[in-house]
């Protein structure tokens, strides 16, 4: 497969674009597995250009001429100053992956949607405030990066997008979703962090393939619309409005990282410990004054962090539950630990605690070189 990379042949680039009027260089632009191509050959023979990156070389333009590597699959233009595309671009019909991250774009190009095989589409630090109603017509989307930009909505066509597996819009401006994100059946993971999204439409739920939802950093006050995505692993909720976690979360039997931290949450759902894959509960910082019993039960916990909360008591099995590697319970003023909280076999690794703590409770950890006791 034949190869163009300007990463490390900067002097070349001008030459290539025509942009210097010099005559074209024969110095060896790339080795591949079929062969050394200098710039020269490559534009006598563009059928045979596959692969083409321009990657962080200050270009405003790209020429017409790349229409003619008709054969193209994967085009980087990533880290220019690039606004717009040529519109011989319509004619790179095979392209499969399309990187324009970094650049000054501020609309997708329309050029783009003639690209009916474009599988991944990177557009990641721009300055994009709209994404076009089209943009649903690029069917075989498989991966779609719009982070770092200025999004306020997203179109009704990207539920048309029905082989889309990986979605990020992350750090723009968006407060509502479409409804029509229901519709993305095939989609695992989602990263929405860093918006200004109130609330989330009940057809979230119809997506039975997701397996990762990056929600941090919003102003949700609700996620009850989640619960029936039967497959998620990996939730995020971190830094939200959040004040009660619904009791349907009890029941999500695959969900293993669940981070809650930075919310007001003043209890969680009695059957959480109970979730036979659940490894990792991050609820610090919230307004929980008690814990279900049932934590007692989830052998699996490896992290458990509740500091910062108003917690008056824990149930004694946390101390021992035979996987649980950190444990985090400073900041609860009030707490109350039994007298057999921990025991000196343990897997733990690290313990915070706050000062007033008895030693007494502490003792066997202290007996324990394996384990940290952090107390403040």
């Amino acid at each position: 497969m034949s190869f163009i990379s300007y990463s490390k042949y900067r002097g070349l680039l001008a030459i290539f674009l025509f942009l210097s009027g010099a005559a074209l260089s024969n110095a060896q632009l790339t080795i591949t597995t079929d062969g050394a191509y200098t710039i020269e050959d490559a534009i006598k023979r563009p059928t045979e250009i596959f692969r083409l990156h321009l990657n962080e070389q200050s270009l405003t333009e790209i020429p017409n001429i790349v229409g003619e590597f008709v054969n193209l699959r994967e085009v980087s233009l990533r880290g220019n100053q690039l606004s717009s595309l040529p519109d011989s671009f319509k004619n790179l019909k095979s392209v499969s992956s399309l990187v324009l991250r970094d650049n000054d774009f501020t609309e997708l190009p329309e050029v783009i949607r003639s690209l009916e095989n474009l599988t991944v589409l990177r557009l990641d630090n721009n300055k994009i405030s709209e994404l076009p109603s089209w943009i649903g017509e690029l069917t075989k989307l498989h991966t779609l990066v719009v982070n770092n930009n200025k999004l306020t909505s997203l179109p009704k066509g990207l539920g048309n997008l029905k082989q889309l597996e990986i979605l990020q819009i992350e750090n723009n401006l968006l407060e509502v979703l479409p409804n029509a994100i229901g519709k993305m059946e095939q989609l695992k993971r989602l990263s929405l962090k860093e918006n200004l999204i109130t609330s989330l439409p009940k057809e979230i739920g119809e997506l039975q393939h997701l397996i990762h939802l990056d929600m941090n950093s919003n102003r949700l006050t609700d996620i009850s619309q989640i619960a029936t995505c039967a497959s998620l692993v990996s939730v995020y909720f971190s830094f939200n409005n959040i004040k009660k976690l619904p009791k349907s979360f009890a029941e999500m039997q695959n969900l293993g990282f669940l981070y809650l931290n930075n919310n007001a949450i003043v209890n969680l759902p009695d059957g959480i410990g109970n979730l036979p894959k659940l490894q990792y509960l991050i609820v610090n910082h919230n307004q929980l004054e008690s814990l279900p019993t049932s934590l007692q039960n989830a052998r699996g916990l490896k992290w458990f962090y509740a500091n910062d909360n108003t917690l008056n008591n824990v149930p004694s099995g946390i101390g021992t539950l035979p996987e649980l590697e950190v444990l985090a319970l400073s900041n609860n003023k009030n707490l109350v630990l039994s007298a057999n909280f921990f025991q000196s076999e343990t897997n733990l690794k690290t313990v915070y605690l706050d000062k007033e703590v008895p030693d007494s409770i502490v003792f066997p950890l202290l007996q324990n070189n394996a384990v940290e006791v952090l107390q403040y």
